[in-house]
């Protein structure tokens, strides 16, 4: 059987709800029905397949691989901080498809842990996106043209800026006619 995938990093419930808070806000203000509250909350997507299907039978040995990879590697801070966008193929209500987003400062034990990722999971799947560009998403799909300008000025006049203790990943599954996903998490050393 196959299954909807795919690996998040994990956002402290923290910093957690002050994302929610913050993205009902401009869903609100600026027209967007983007929403938050799916099953995995405000997340980094770390990996998510070109086909996003995966044969179940394989699950086991990709979670061994993901533990490998978060026990040779620390946690570490993350830091969200500034916006940006970028055009989504998935169309929303209004026909417009941008995604307003929170940056992730660069940083190397991050790129490691994708890159380490992608590689235990090449032999099942490549990559849906060809460049990671670590970001918290904030609307998406059906923020007009004029609203993303100005929810992005909004942010950055704002100077949001939000610090956390990465300690895990996690792998979320789902059978395709099922609305409920299961959640494994891989605590990094």
């Amino acid at each position: 059987m196959k299954l909807i995938y795919q690996i998040n990093v994990c956002v402290n419930s923290r910093v957690e709800s002050k994302l929610i808070r913050l993205t009902k806000r401009i869903s609100a203000k600026y027209h967007s029905s983007y929403l938050v509250n799916k099953p995995y909350g405000p997340h980094i997507t770390l990996f998510i397949a070109d086909k996003n299907e995966l044969e179940e039978k394989h699950i086991n040995e990709i979670i061994k691989k993901l533990r490998s990879i978060c026990s040779n590697i620390p946690r570490f801070t993350l830091e969200i901080n500034g916006s940006g966008y970028f055009r989504n193929n998935t169309k929303g209500r209004n026909g417009s498809n941008n995604v307003l987003y929170l940056k992730i400062k660069s940083n190397q034990r991050l790129n490691r842990l994708y890159k380490e990722t992608c590689g235990a999971l090449s032999e099942y799947a490549k990559p849906a996106h060809r460049k990671f560009i670590p970001h918290v998403a904030i609307a998406r799909g059906d923020l007009s043209r004029d609203n993303l300008y100005r929810a992005r000025k909004e942010l950055d006049q704002r100077a949001i800026r939000y610090q956390y203790i990465l300690t895990s990943i996690v792998l979320l599954t789902k059978k395709r006619d099922n609305e409920r996903w299961t959640k494994r998490y891989m605590r990094l050393r």
